[in-house]
């Protein structure tokens, strides 16, 4: 995976500064990967713009829940992994604990 940090973009500035940024999400964005009562569900991925859950606090999950961890690991590993494969990019985080990530058009 390669990572880029354009140090020069406004978002990269304002986060640098501590300022809040809440990236946009498009109405039309759809969740690949959901949270329901604690554990990874796949959805679609057939979007422009997807939506891949993690869980809150992985590092707490995996001391007291090893199994659940790993079921998470292996859902983010092979529905991020995929879209990445196909080209997708990750752009950003939401504060409600999803990669926002966009396909290249």
């Amino acid at each position: 995976m390669l990572a880029v940090w354009r140090l020069t973009e406004s978002r990269v500035i304002a986060a640098v500064r501590g300022e809040p940024c809440r990236p946009e999400i498009p109405p039309d964005a759809v969740t690949a990967l959901a949270e329901r009562d604690g554990r990874p569900v796949a959805g679609r991925t057939d979007a422009r713009t997807l939506l891949v859950a993690v869980p809150p606090d992985i590092e707490a999950l995996r001391r007291t829940d090893p199994g659940t961890a790993r079921t998470w690991r292996h859902a983010v590993r092979d529905v991020l992994g995929a879209l990445m494969g196909e080209g997708a990019r990750v752009t950003g985080f939401s504060g409600e604990g999803h990669y926002i990530v966009e396909r290249t058009v």
